[in-house]
């Protein structure tokens, strides 16, 4: 097995081939580089190898691209995972959904590519210590979907007369559905100039026609409903992460927030916590004695998971979403929910949103686990807002919320 980083790439045209080699030299000094123009070749490689990142063309012969990126996913689970795409090979492209990490045009500069493959590298680098959670966020295909909303959103789908806002709607209602329609939007395979915010703009870019083949054809939601533990449910995580979200969303309102930082603090209340759906669904026993030990010892949530895995939900919920191309201030409300003093901040924004509602978007029936976090109250004093503390709790408590 390699002892230097090793990147794959396969290529049919030889142009683009020297185009990479080019630009790869750059990277990193002790990487192995591969340029290959054949499927067969590239799985070779892989048998003989294997690799830490995988780069291949659509329309590479000799393998479809669906058994190229799982064999590159059976030999090394925590690599990284890239597919390159032209108009003409959208066909390829659907059945992979679940096994890339990004897609790029052919077009792309390289150095884009390459740019994409440092950061995901320097995001990953800090889940060295922690490889068995490292491989279950890296081979992670989707993340279950609560199976009322899936079977709302086939339904819609099936039909004929749902509309893309009323599509939209019903994915954003659902954390897992939410974060993989925005890892694919946002792929820069659909080149486009900015980055979208909401699944009602992803299902409007995507066309009804190719979520319709995506969901119903390519399952690209996932629809078993169930985390495997026994402590705590899908639904405890999705009725609490929907309560955060409003409740960001009301607080981005009230402080006077832009439009588009109200819908990250939406976005980002309702993922804040897809790192316990990682966690819980990757091992299911030692989740369930997190849950016990909330309990038990009386400690907070992140307090029991970093005993047991070495890090949090939000640490490992940041992780997926980066490596998923979710940036800006989604990304960090839901990698700072818990600790927004650990960056200095200027004023009110997305990642107090959550943090805040968070705290305090609470309900009779939510599961205890929630019960044993705590208000950042040095953060809030640094920032002159402790007096705003009961405004936003009233909004947040009062009776109907």
């Amino acid at each position: 097995m390699h002892t230097s980083r090793r990147l794959i790439y396969g290529d049919e045209e030889a142009l683009a081939l020297e185009g990479m080699r080019r630009q790869a030299q750059d990277l990193v000094e002790d990487w192995e580089f591969v340029f290959l123009a054949d499927g067969g070749q590239v799985l070779e490689q892989l048998a003989a190898d294997g690799c830490d990142v995988l780069i291949a063309s659509a329309s590479l012969p000799g393998v479809a691209p669906e058994a190229l990126f799982r064999e590159a996913r059976r030999r090394q689970p925590d690599g990284l995972r890239i597919l390159m795409t032209s108009p003409s090979t959208q066909d390829r492209v659907l059945p992979c959904v679940g096994l890339l990490h990004q897609a790029f045009p052919r077009t792309s500069d390289p150095n884009q590519v390459l740019a994409m493959v440092a950061n995901a590298l320097r995001i990953g680098a800090g889940m060295t210590r922690f490889p068995e959670v490292k491989t279950a966020i890296t081979t992670l295909e989707r993340l279950p979907s609560v199976p009322k909303v899936y079977q709302e959103l086939r339904a819609a789908l099936e039909g004929e007369h749902a509309t893309w806002r009323e599509v939209g709607a019903i994915i954003q209602r659902d954390m897992g559905m939410t974060a993989k329609v925005l890892n694919l939007i946002n792929s820069a395979f659909f080149g486009l100039q900015r980055r979208v915010e909401s699944p009602q703009e992803a299902v409007h870019f995507l066309g009804m026609d190719v979520v319709q083949a995506l969901v119903l054809a390519h399952g690209l939601f996932d629809q078993t409903g169930t985390l495997g533990t026994r402590r705590i449910r899908l639904e405890d995580v999705w009725e609490h992460s929907l309560r955060v979200a409003r409740g960001a969303r009301a607080l981005a309102a009230m402080e006077g927030l832009s439009r588009h930082r109200a819908s990250d603090a939406f976005m980002g209340g309702l993922l804040h916590d897809v790192g316990i759906l990682v966690l819980a669904k990757a091992f299911p026993e030692s989740y369930d004695r997190v849950v016990e030990s909330c309990g038990t010892w009386q400690i907070s949530l992140v307090e029991a998971e970093r005993e047991a895995f070495g890090l949090s939900h939000a640490e490992v919920g940041a992780y997926l979403l980066g490596l998923w191309g979710i940036q800006g201030g989604v990304l960090e409300a839901v990698s700072l929910h818990h600790t927004p003093g650990s960056f200095r901040r200027s004023g009110f924004d997305p990642v107090l949103a959550v943090h805040i509602a968070d705290e305090f978007s609470r309900s009779a029936s939510q599961h205890p686990v929630w019960e044993g976090t705590t208000l950042d109250q040095p953060a809030l004093e640094a920032l002159g807002l402790v007096d705003c503390i009961p405004g936003w709790k009233k909004v947040l408590q009062a009776p109907g919320w």
